[in-house]
């Protein structure tokens, strides 16, 4: 493949990417002050054009389908659905936090990719890259307490990476991991390692056929859905 169009909409620091020939070419990251909604075709249209292509230019798509944040989450996919049935091109979804586990370097450790959920919670997984691979997964994206989640961890020498480390790092290190294991200088997902983990074969394709069986990796229910069953089960206890 050519050309690949690689985005990312799990946080509101997301972006879009362009590789060619299995190089990164180019990359355009959000205002996070406004949401994905307003710039994700914008970006995408100005990426196209810095290298005097078309849409029609693009053999593939990869998409970062989660965990992360709902509303982002649906507009990345919608967009990217949208234009690869118009333009009858596949689409390789790939982890949010495989993504992130990216950002903690090439050093050969255990990585534990956090995204804060909110709710007391975080969205995690973990991850073991060797020197100059691609991090591998160990477990599975999951929604846990962070005392939970590192309980659990594969062993001692772990780096924590991601935005979840921010409203728990009082608890991760209670833990006992040290402050120089937790990376704070780029905790979001990017759309280049979105890129990369598709063309080395860590995603899930979907060709237009299978398109619409793409669906976001949420972990749990929105926060619409819960306040509409607490709507519900209030009505149904007032008829009884």
């Amino acid at each position: 493949m050519n050309w690949i169009l690689s985005v990312e909409t799990s946080t509101k620091f997301g972006g879009v990417a362009l590789f060619h020939d299995g190089h990164i070419i180019s990359g355009m990251r959000f205002q996070p002050e406004k949401p994905a909604s307003e710039y994700l075709i914008p970006c995408i249209s100005e990426l196209l054009a810095g290298e005097s292509l078309i849409p029609g230019d693009l053999d593939a798509i990869a998409l970062s389908i989660g965990p992360g944040s709902f509303t982002g989450l649906r507009v990345g996919l919608t967009a990217v659905k949208t234009m690869a049935v118009r333009l009858r091109i596949p689409v390789f979804a790939v982890s949010s936090l495989q993504a992130l586990s990216f950002n903690a370097g090439l050093s050969a450790q255990t990585i534990g990719a956090i995204m804060d959920a909110r709710k007391g919670q975080i969205y995690g997984a973990y991850f073991r890259r060797e020197e100059g691979s691609i991090p591998i997964r160990l477990s599975e994206d999951t929604v846990m307490t962070i005392e939970t989640f590192l309980s659990v961890r594969p062993d001692d020498d772990i780096c924590i990476v991601g935005d979840g480390i921010k409203p728990y790092r009082d608890r991760i290190e209670a833990t006992g991991i040290s402050e120089e294991n937790l990376m704070m200088s780029s905790i979001y997902p990017m759309p280049e390692s979105v890129g990369y983990l598709a063309l080395q074969g860590q995603s899930v394709r979907f060709d237009v056929d299978r398109i619409q069986l793409m669906t976001p990796v949420y972990l749990r229910r929105s926060e619409a859905e819960e306040n509409w069953d607490r709507k519900q089960c209030s009505e149904l206890s007032k008829e009884n």
